[in-house]
């Protein structure tokens, strides 16, 4: 079971935290990214999305397929936009 601060803070990883008081994605400020781009905005990290392709990938070819595999990759659509 999870203690209070864990639980406030489940969601957080390298790359999405706090640093101190200011929310931080992909080393970018978030109250920047909104000032530059509005909100809402959607905003992705290259270094995330490819590494989740990457090991995507590798699972494939660890398992051996008896045959080949062509890889696609879409980001998931906002039904708000």
């Amino acid at each position: 079971m999870m203690n209070a601060e864990e639980s406030q803070r489940w969601w957080q990883r390298d790359d999405l935290a706090y640093r101190g008081e200011e929310l931080f994605f992909a080393d970018n400020s978030v109250s920047v990214l909104a000032q530059r781009f509005g909100s809402p905005a959607f905003v992705y990290s290259f270094a995330r999305v490819r590494d989740n392709l990457e090991r995507v990938h590798a699972a494939l070819r660890d398992a051996n397929l008896p045959v080949g595999y062509t890889l696609l990759y879409a980001m998931k659509a906002n039904r708000f936009a």
